[in-house]
This record gives structure tokens, sequence and C-alpha cells, in this order.
């Protein structure tokens, strides 16, 4: 079966998500408030669970 763009971009989106905090993670260390501040600032919707 084929899956549909609305099946995969889920997906991408989180693998982007673990990309970018470990990209700033080894510039320097940061606790979770800091990332998810510099996330909001560049204006990425963040949800906290």
């Amino acid at each position: 079966m084929e899956k549909s763009i609305d099946q995969i971009r889920p997906q991408m989106r989180k693998g982007m998500l673990e990309y970018c905090i470990l990209l700033m993670l080894s510039q320097r260390e940061a606790y979770v408030s800091s990332i998810i501040d510099a996330f909001r600032s560049g204006g990425m919707d963040v949800v906290c669970r």
C-alpha cells in the first residue's frame, strides 16, 4: 500500500524535531525550557504533554 502525504508528514516532522534538538545540544548544553523557547521564538508550534 502506498502511504499518502498526510500519513508521512507527521513522521517527517518528528524526525526533523529530533534533528533540531540534537543540533542545538551539539552547540551547547540546554534545558528543555530553553529549547522550547528557542522553537517558539522561531515560529514553531510546540505542544508539551
